[in-house]
């Protein structure tokens, strides 16, 4: 019977969409609710580059839903096509959910309009995150560490690991194409003026 259940499912959606007695037409009238800041999580199946990548670790993990719409969603092409590349071999400072909630409030709608200019500030925000060769958390020193988009300020106190003043709350996340480090903030270039 269990097996049943999800078939019996698609065969009821499929009628619906196909006119059956579900009442299509008045269905399609109706408008769709508009998606949430955090909008759509892609699904394993969309995940570029090989399953052990940077990307696919972000997906598996759980807590990267709105900085993988941010990569694969509403970024740029390139994006995605760097990051999925299997010889990538660079770091990323990748931000949880609750990162984003620390942004001001309307930046995450603003980012990801379809203004000309949110859409810049979309991609400087994400090459902010991404330095340029693997960096293991202990190759990072104080001072100023490259980005493509600029530079990050790390600071290190004791055993705690900073840049641009988010902390790194999980470092040496090794993937076949690169290494993560999470951090706590979102990192937003100095020339980036959110709402």
């Amino acid at each position: 019977m269990s097996r049943c259940v999800p078939l019996l499912l698609i065969v009821a959606t499929l009628a619906g969409a196909c006119g059956g007695d579900g009442g299509g037409e008045d269905a399609a009238a109706s408008p769709s609710p508009s998606p949430s800041p955090a909008g759509p999580t892609p699904t394993p199946t969309e995940i570029p580059g090989p399953e052990d990548g940077v990307l696919a670790i972000l997906a598996a993990d759980g807590r990267f839903s709105t900085f993988l719409r941010m990569l694969l969603v509403e970024g740029s092409e390139r994006v995605p096509m760097f990051l999925g590349s299997p010889v990538w071999n660079n770091t990323l400072f990748a931000p949880t959910d609750e990162a984003f909630e620390s942004l001001p409030e309307g930046a995450l709608d603003y980012l990801f309009s379809h203004e000309p200019q949110a859409e810049f500030d979309l991609l400087r925000v994400i090459e902010h995150h991404v330095v340029d060769r693997v960096r293991t958390i202990e190759d990072l020193e104080p001072g100023e560490l490259t980005t493509i988009a600029g530079t990050l300020e790390v600071t290190i106190e004791e055993d705690r690991v900073m840049v641009d003043g988010a902390t790194v709350i999980e470092a040496d996340v090794e993937a076949s194409n690169g290494i993560v480090h999470v951090v706590d903030r979102v990192l937003i270039p100095s020339e980036v003026e959110l709402p």
